[in-house]
């Protein structure tokens, strides 16, 4: 009896982590979904920019691992191994500059002094592999850049030089420049997001919610005034919170649905 009881145990053991994509064996505990980490991935000039929300429970933090599968569609550490790894809390974001192709699943998963695996959400990030190079120059917009879509040359050895020599005479300025927009905007949107949700979850009346906003919005035009080159971002946020005002106004039944939730 006593053995039936032990291998009942060791099965429901196996099968729990089966379900959950990791492996009973390596030495943790089951993963524990925490959405809190919230966590981002998006291909951007052959490269995939990951972002996450940090660790933020009881237990002592050990580091992130950034976790990567195409076989696995709930990838976890160890059991995928890891492209990224470490100790700061507060380094919450890596840039993937060789991404598989076609579809690869990401995650990040804080792992504590306990054993335990804090994974975030998986995202799926799909990459279409180039089989032949097609050459576009147009400095003034992007500088120069392979298209992802395929294209035939006679001469690919020569077209890709041809590409490298006018990137180099670029000194690639316009891309760079570009990438490091496009993960500005992405960092400001999480706060944006992060600053809106604060101030839902504190304020119940619309009123205050846009009043609270409103200041921000302030600040935020007279600092970029005073700091000229911050204005292009700071635009970019305020944008984004006034269209969260607009959303206020135009729902009038926050103040009617919050009368309704205080009766039992």
């Amino acid at each position: 009896m006593k053995k039936l009881i032990i291998s009942l145990i060791l099965l429901l053991g196996v099968s729990s982590a089966f379900a959950t994509g990791s492996s009973w064996s390596s030495g943790y505990n089951t993963p524990i979904l925490d959405e809190s980490l919230d966590f981002s991935a998006s291909l951007d000039w052959s490269k995939v920019y990951t972002n996450w929300g940090a660790y933020r429970w009881d237990e002592d933090f050990v580091y992130y691992k950034v976790v990567r599968s195409q076989t696995n569609t709930n990838p976890v550490y160890p059991d995928d191994g890891y492209i990224k790894y470490t100790t700061d809390i507060n380094e919450t974001s890596y840039v993937d500059a060789s991404p598989l192709n076609w579809t690869t699943y990401y995650r990040v998963c804080a792992i504590t002094s306990e054993k335990n695996r804090y994974c975030s959400n998986v995202v799926k990030v799909y990459k279409e592999k180039v089989e032949e190079v097609k050459i576009w120059w147009d400095k003034d917009a992007y500088g120069c850049y392979t298209s992802a879509w395929y294209s035939w040359c006679e001469a690919k050895s020569k077209c890709i030089r041809s590409w490298e020599e006018k990137c180099e005479q670029s000194n690639n300025t316009d891309v760079t420049k570009k990438i490091v927009e496009n993960n500005l905007k992405s960092k400001a949107e999480k706060l944006v997001n992060t600053f809106v949700a604060k101030v839902e979850k504190t304020y119940s009346s619309t009123e205050k919610r846009i009043e609270v906003i409103n200041k921000v919005i302030d600040k935020l035009n007279t600092l970029a005034t005073s700091k000229p080159s911050q204005k292009q971002i700071i635009d970019f946020i305020v944008t984004k919170l006034k269209a969260k005002v607009e959303s206020y106004k135009w729902n009038d039944l926050w103040d009617i649905e919050s009368i309704f939730s205080e009766i039992e």
